[in-house]
């Protein structure tokens, strides 16, 4: 957003009255451009200089309402009319405040320029005045000075692709003052400096020759100053500051800096350090710099300086944030569909999982990656899912949700990846089924897993962690269903007795029920839906009608079937 974008709110919000109650007021504003005095003739470039911007500018948009978006728009069409037929009249004002070295009217010049130039038609005839070079002239005088140069950067590079021969002479003197207001910490100017720069960058090739021949280290001065975490631009100006910067680092003529250690070991403190940058902006701006010409070395150093920086919880949480845009869907992995985490990417699982903040989003990480036929080899390989269990075993209930929810990733797979052949010698590997039901892996699944429901919640206390690891809990359950082996431990463990204990609580105490609701409301479903899958098995059947006690209870709350009666043995819906 622009200086003047940033303006025009205070100036739509006190003229737009007066514009929708007067359908003439654009021919009262001509009048004033040609009238006599000078007064009235500024007063009408500056009201025509908002007037031509609205109501497509992003400013615009909060004080137009939509019912008032017609006149709006005709007023906009005889304001652009105006000062694309009379040039003249505006271009000798504006070029006499720009020299009139009075700071005011100097700034005054700068905004109401900075403001028409955006236009095509008003550019046009900007650029053909004979005055054009002086005017330039003095927009580059103006970069130097704190309270025009936003305006005049914005002017500039409005201009960028009509200014190319007469720009040629000042090309240096632009350059150096663009890379101070940049680099200088006023944060309201880096916006439109780099904004400026990124224009002529794309559009001008001797501007882009001079800039590449003194700037060494380009990339490295813009990221540190435009989006360092006590260095960076105006908020208000990011979107418009990542795509300036992406322009200019995806250039061609750029690539061989782009792909240089430091540059990429900087974009990553930027995105994971500094953290000026949401995690979402982040990403944002990784896109862009993939979008226009994808380059696997780029990626793969990216990820390497990612998981070196894996070190801690808040480092862990954003690294897994730029781990899932990369690896799962999105336009990275559109741009370059072949590609898949290593191991010492689906290692950083594992440590995000061991600590708080972060654990969650491993998670997402795991379930974006998991679905995906190309990445599970690497899962199957390193034992992940082995990693990941060890992380479940204690008391916190945090942690044990977020393992629950990485097995259930699993656990919804069509397919697991198969294990990995054994070396002569060595003992035939787990399948997915034999690790489930393995003592510690079956434990973790089941683990405590009516206790707090049936016993603490009803003392009153909160339980929302509590129950938010048992619900996932259940889902894996359902999967463990489907084993043989895993029906058997169901029964003679006391877990469906412990599901029914669960059930009974949401249906047979209406307190405790609504308050389970407040923290799980779909968790009776699941249990109900849970309970008469296992209901469809043979076996599961035989072992209810063996235990009277176990068969009225669960009768009370789902239909089971007869022994030997068909069943279809269909997956509960997910």
């Amino acid at each position: 957003m622009t200086e003047s974008q940033r303006e025009a709110p205070l100036v739509f919000s006190s003229l737009q009255s007066i514009i929708l109650e007067d359908p003439d007021v654009v021919q009262r504003l001509k009048s004033m451009l040609h009238g006599q005095s000078k007064g009235a003739c500024l007063a009408s470039i500056q009201c025509l200089s908002q007037l031509i911007l609205t109501p497509e500018g992003e400013a615009d948009q909060t004080v137009v309402h939509d019912n008032d978006a017609e006149p709006w728009k005709k007023h906009r069409f005889e304001a652009r009319r105006i000062l694309s037929e009379q040039p003249d009249f505006w271009i000798q004002t504006l070029y006499d405040l720009l020299a009139s070295k009075d700071q005011s009217k100097e700034t005054l010049g700068a905004s109401c320029l900075s403001r028409l130039v955006q236009v095509g038609s008003v550019r046009e005839e900007f650029s053909k005045s004979n005055r054009l070079p002086r005017s330039i002239e003095q927009l580059i005088r103006l970069l130097e000075t704190h309270h025009t140069q936003a305006h005049a950067a914005s002017s500039l590079g409005s201009m960028s692709t009509c200014l190319k021969d007469v720009i040629a002479p000042y090309r240096s003197q632009m350059a150096d003052h663009l890379m101070l207001m940049i680099k200088h910490k006023n944060s309201k100017s880096k916006g439109a400096g780099v904004t400026c720069l990124s224009e002529y960058f794309v559009n001008d090739g001797g501007m882009r020759e001079l800039i590449r021949q003194r700037e060494d280290n380009l990339l490295v001065d813009l990221m540190t100053s435009l989006f360092g975490e006590r260095n960076h631009c105006h908020y208000h100006d990011k979107g418009a500051v990542m795509k300036a910067f992406a322009s200019i680092a995806t250039h061609r003529e750029n690539f061989t800096q782009l792909s240089q250690k430091r540059v990429i070991q900087t974009l990553v403190h930027i995105l994971c350090v500094d953290r000026w940058l949401s995690a979402e902006e982040g990403v944002t701006l990784l896109e862009k710099i993939h979008s226009s010409e994808p380059r696997r070395e780029i990626i793969n150093e990216i990820v390497g300086v990612l998981v070196a920086i894996s070190t801690n919880d808040a480092n862990l949480y954003r690294t897994q944030h730029f781990f899932r845009a990369i690896y799962g869907p999105g336009k990275i992995l559109e741009a370059n569909p072949d590609l898949a985490p290593d191991a010492s990417v689906m290692k950083t699982i594992v440590k995000a999982m061991a600590y708080p903040h972060s654990r969650m989003k491993a998670v997402e990480f795991l379930n974006s990656v998991a679905m995906r036929a190309e990445n599970r080899p690497v899962i199957r390989k390193i034992h992940l899912l082995e990693k990941i269990v060890e992380i479940g075993d204690g008391s916190d209930y945090d942690a044990l949700y977020a393992v629950r929810m990485a097995l259930s990733v699993f656990a919804n797979m069509q397919t697991y990846p198969k294990p990995t052949p054994p070396v002569t010698g060595e003992c035939t590997p787990d399948t997915f089924d034999d690790l489930l039901v393995k003592p510690d892996v079956f434990a973790i699944l089941t683990k405590d897993i009516d206790w707090d429901v049936t016993h603490t919640f009803r003392e009153g206390h909160n339980l929302r962690q509590n129950v938010k690891a048992q619900e996932p809990g259940v889902r894996c359950i359902q999967k463990l269903i489907t084993i043989d082996k895993a029906r058997t431990m169901l029964f003679d463990e006391k877990i469906v007795d412990k599901l029914l204990n669960i059930l009974a609580a949401f249906k047979d105490e209406p307190e405790s029920g609504e308050r389970l609701r407040l923290y799980s409301p779909k968790y009776d479903g699941l249990l109900e839906e849970t309970l008469s899958f296992l209901a469809t098995f043979e076996d599961s059947r035989s072992r209810i009608y063996d235990n009277e006690d176990l068969r009225e209870k669960l009768r009370r709350f789902i239909t089971v079937p007869e022994p030997g009666s068909r069943s279809s043995d269909a997956s509960p819906q997910r």
